[in-house]
């Protein structure tokens, strides 16, 4: 059996999330052996599901490292959603085994459905064999809807790749990635990254990675028929705001997928019930309809539209 390198960045916002992400891709490829690698902030938080991950079949070992770093002043984390854990997949080199032949990382917002095995071994075996230090899935979103993003990171290669999902030929990386570049190159480029670790990294590659199978990483940033789904064998990121925790997200077809996930898990109390989602959606239309109608044109817009649907004809 092959023995595949997994790596999970995340703090206790995350912990249930990452243990349905883990025990979906264990269930899902049933005939490799995994060994599970995890950086966190307060590894403490994530005992309880240490001791179920390591009652998975086919997980060899679970490791789990305390960030003991301060980040508080890295750029965009201030009002943000997103924590300082995005950054601590830039530490990797400081934490994990220095004899590693490779690492997948994934982000805690994916899952895996439909074994897509054949996949995964052969995203490991292609870029072992490359001279690339990895393999990542060009983030078509950013290339078609913001061009500019090319030239403001100065990315010479016009290639942007979403960092959720990669491949990491961890020897490679070692020898090529020296954290202390990363960090001169953060410090400088502070003013023009937005998308966090992710913009830095695609600064530092600039283009030259091996490409991703985007069955990988296939991002959601809307709602998509439940069919496809059933169809492919996938790594599901909830990339955008479309996550089944969030009101946009509850009510798509995936979450179903998901939720269901998490009763074969007998995770209580996470995912919202049907009634209470739909509540909840109620409360994010009207917030959204609050919002239009602060503005002096859209009350009176919206007054001329009830008017026109409440509108008595003369012959009534």
């Amino acid at each position: 059996m092959k023995n595949i390198n997994l790596l999970y960045c995340f703090d206790e916002g995350y912990n249930i999330q990452t243990y349905a992400s883990i025990y979906s891709i264990s269930k899902n490829l049933e005939d490799c052996n995994l060994s599970i690698y995890i950086i966190h902030k307060n590894p403490n938080t994530f005992e309880n599901y240490i001791s179920k991950i390591n009652q998975f079949e086919n997980v060899n070992q679970t490791s789990i490292y305390e960030f003991s770093k301060d980040l508080s002043d890295y750029p965009f984390l201030k009002d943000s959603h997103v924590s300082e854990a995005t950054y601590y997949r830039l530490f990797i080199s400081e934490y994990l085994p220095k004899s590693l032949d490779h690492i997948i990382y994934i982000d805690s917002d994916i899952f895996c459905i439909n074994n897509p095995q054949y996949m995964v071994n052969y995203a490991i075996t292609e870029l072992l064999a490359s001279h690339f230090t990895i393999s990542a899935a060009t983030e078509m979103y950013k290339n078609k809807f913001d061009g500019d993003i090319f030239t403001k990171l100065q990315l010479s290669n016009e290639r942007y790749f979403n960092a959720g999902v990669m491949v990491i030929d961890y020897q490679k990386r070692q020898k090529s990635v020296n954290i202390n570049s990363l960090l001169q190159l953060l410090k400088k480029n502070s003013n023009i990254v937005n998308n966090w670790d992710q913009d830095l990294l695609n600064i530092y590659f600039d283009g030259k990675y091996l490409e991703l199978t985007s069955f990988l990483n296939f991002r959601i940033y809307y709602p998509i028929p439940i069919q496809f789904f059933k169809n492919n064998s996938l790594f599901i990121h909830f990339a955008g705001n479309h996550k089944p925790w969030t009101i946009e997200g509850s009510l798509d077809e995936v979450s179903k997928i998901y939720f269901d996930l998490l009763d074969e898990l007998s995770v209580k109390n996470f995912a919202l019930k049907i009634k209470s989602r739909k509540i909840h959606a109620f409360t994010y239309v009207l917030k959204k309809l609050l919002t239009f109608i602060k503005t002096k044109k859209n009350r009176r817009l919206l007054a001329n539209a009830l008017k026109t649907i409440f509108k008595k004809n003369k012959d009534d």
